[in-house]
């Protein structure tokens, strides 16, 4: 009866522990709570409570606004530290001696790698964690350049899951089951976290950090354990092509297309120095088409661009593009075609119920760069010559403008819609009706048509 009710009691106290581990929401409201009274000290300690041991702290790894508050309570706190107060020492007796957690770092690595596509900064840290059991503890790195610690102001602020206290840095937790165990912990932290304007190919020193799970670190309780490394962070390089080699395109005067793979280590790639005449397409993390359109000058053109990761003034984070163009005729003459003239869709219904027919021809139009283009549908009789006319005597007729941006446009789907009443119950509608697709410039010119196009007109 005894060991049963010592059992029992046993049970009530670990369901009443784990019962007593608070939702990161409820911890973080009372720390909030104190953050308003401006009692910043006992705010930070909830807020860590929140961050570090709340019991679904895991699902809360992201919260900017958590964050904020914690870097001002560290200031607060910080700053009222410096002005004075005494600060209390701990006390055992020699009847109740209590052992400090500790902890001994058995190696220390930092190097250079990729995690989940970003180029960045590896560390692994082997430890031992005495004293501890049954406890939490954490792992924090932080970086220095030239004796000054890396903060916020230096790093990229799309990266706020590395930003700490104003430092950059990267932490993540361990648990210990059992006395003077030995633990091993892998992070990682993206060169784009901490980049600085002149960040490639300069040396940086890690400082390590294990604190146990009851330490503030913004009331100054030291880790258990520390250790720097220095470390060269390679510079963040752009490949093309499998090369950073510089590159020489000799286009013909009809320009035409290339196509070329990207490496950058996961890091994104941009483009600078772009003329009007080169366009890039279907960029994708991995690739990109380069067109040259077609040169109407007689003149020799040449350009040169780069394709650059990070600064674009480095020199070793960028490729450049030579770009050698003959001349043409100098006759520009605007050229249009038409295809899939035919691609008609019947008796559309729209918003307001009105039955419609639409065409989605595809248009390609060259040499108009900057100029308005119209399609144009006119409607006959079943002759395709005699116009269809509305009740005021006017051809029936549908149209619509589009700007061309650029030489070579090709609308895939350029859609026209007519309501069905416009030309079935025109006063002149046969039993068939035809109509012509017609591409013109803003003076009227016409560039392209495709006659004859039939449908059913009136029973």
């Amino acid at each position: 009866m005894k060991r049963y009710l010592i059992l029992m009691l046993c049970l009530t106290l670990t369901i009443g522990a784990a019962n007593a581990q608070k939702k990161y929401s409820d911890v973080k409201a009372e720390g909030k709570a104190l953050f308003d009274k401006k009692d910043y000290a006992g705010a930070l300690k909830r807020f860590e409570y929140a961050k570090y041991k709340s019991i679904d702290r895991k699902d809360h790894i992201i919260d900017p606004e958590l964050k904020r508050m914690m870097t001002v309570c560290q200031t607060k706190v910080s700053r009222k530290k410096t002005t004075g107060g005494a600060t209390p020492t701990r006390t055992t007796t020699s009847s109740n001696t209590v052992k400090e957690p500790k902890a001994k770092i058995e190696d220390f690595k930092v190097y250079n790698g990729e995690h989940n596509g970003e180029l960045g900064v590896r560390i692994n840290c082997s430890f031992y964690a005495y004293n501890m059991q049954g406890r939490s503890g954490r792992v924090k790195c932080t970086f220095s350049l030239n004796n000054r610690t890396l903060a916020y102001d230096d790093g990229n602020p799309e990266y706020m899951d590395y930003v700490e206290y104003r430092e950059v840095c990267v932490s993540d937790m361990f648990d210990v089951e059992s006395n003077d165990e030995y633990k091993s912990v892998e992070l990682h932290i993206p060169y784009a976290a901490f980049r600085l304007a002149e960040f490639y190919e300069q040396e940086f020193k890690a400082h390590l950090e294990i604190y146990d799970d009851n330490a503030s670190e913004a009331e100054g309780d030291p880790p258990m354990a520390k250790s720097d490394k220095w470390f060269t962070a390679i510079p963040v390089s752009v490949y093309v092509d499998d090369s950073k080699n510089s590159k020489e395109i000799d286009a013909p005067a009809t320009g035409g297309y290339s196509n070329h793979t990207v490496r950058t280590g996961g890091e994104p790639y941009y483009f600078d120095g772009l003329p009007d005449w080169i366009r890039i397409e279907n960029q994708t993390p991995t690739s990109f088409k380069l067109l040259v359109e077609e040169n109407y000058s007689t003149e020799i053109r040449s350009c040169n661009f780069n394709v650059h990761v990070g600064n674009a003034n480095s020199g070793s984070n960028k490729v450049r593009f030579f770009i050698n163009q003959a001349g043409g005729s100098g006759a520009q003459g605007a050229v249009a075609t038409i295809t899939n003239a035919r691609n008609i869709t019947h008796n559309m219904v729209g918003g307001n119920g009105v039955k419609y027919m639409q065409v989605c021809p595809r248009i390609t139009v060259n040499g108009m760069r900057g100029e308005k283009i119209y399609l144009f549908l006119y409607f006959y009789q079943d002759d395709n010559e005699t116009p269809l006319v509305d009740k005021n005597g006017d051809q029936v007729l549908a149209y619509d403008m589009e700007v061309a941006p650029y030489d070579n446009c090709d609308w895939t789907e350029w859609c026209i819609r007519i309501a069905n009443n416009d030309f079935l119950l025109a006063p002149n509608a046969t039993s068939q009706l035809s109509f012509d697709l017609v591409v013109k410039d803003d003076n009227g010119n016409v560039l392209a048509r495709e006659n004859n196009i039939r449908v059913q007109g009136k029973n």
